[in-house]
């Protein structure tokens, strides 16, 4: 809605004069006075735009109220709440606090981008990153295969958690080319059996 700037009425019923000096946001009410009057129009002075309103009064039709909205602002506003939205949310559903496998090592070059932790819930490994990651490169994930090669990882991004949806036991983040490359491991580790002593 529009801040109210100013609105002036004469005491003839047309406008002049002034109603508001302060930036208020208020509906405006025109009341008829029982004079005459069957034509006005008012300017109306707002923090955006000035509108420029015809009012004409008839015996047999009266309008109850007219507004106006700025769309640019409602869309603004549903960007916001939808991003507060996906804020709020978890970062997966229906996990199994039980399940959940914290036994993975992260080991490389000691860089911004170093993930914080890496866990799984026996479907899908997560892969939480500082919350610097929100304004610097997220490096691609590769997952070292039984044959030792390097192989690219289908995964998605959700705020600082990467999630994959599949186990591995060995993956590298890689970033750069050359000389300039940095890498991170992530390696899960197996629990070690104890022996009888």
């Amino acid at each position: 809605m529009a801040s109210i700037a100013n609105l002036t009425v004469k005491d003839d019923g047309s406008f002049e004069g002034t109603l508001a000096t302060l930036m208020v946001t208020a509906p405006i009410a025109i009341v008829p006075n029982g004079r005459k009057v069957k034509d006005s129009e008012p300017v109306i002075n707002t923090d955006r735009r000035t509108y420029h309103v015809e009012l004409r009064a008839t015996a047999a039709s009266y309008m109850a109220s007219v507004s106006w909205t700025y769309p640019a602002d409602e869309l603004i506003a549903l960007q916001v709440a939808e991003a507060e939205a996906a804020r709020a949310a978890p970062v997966a559903g229906a996990i199994d606090l039980a399940a959940l496998n914290f036994r993975y090592r992260i080991s490389g070059d000691k860089v911004a981008w170093r993930p914080v932790r890496a866990f799984d819930d026996m479907r899908q490994l997560f892969i939480e990153f500082g919350a610097e990651i929100a304004t610097g490169d997220m490096p691609p994930l590769f997952v070292t295969g039984s044959s030792g090669e390097a192989e690219l990882v289908n995964y998605r991004v959700q705020g600082r958690y990467m999630i994959v949806d599949r186990l591995f036991e060995r993956g590298e983040l890689r970033l750069g080319v050359g000389k300039q490359a940095r890498t991170v491991r992530i390696e899960r580790e197996t629990p070690r059996r104890r022996g009888r002593s």
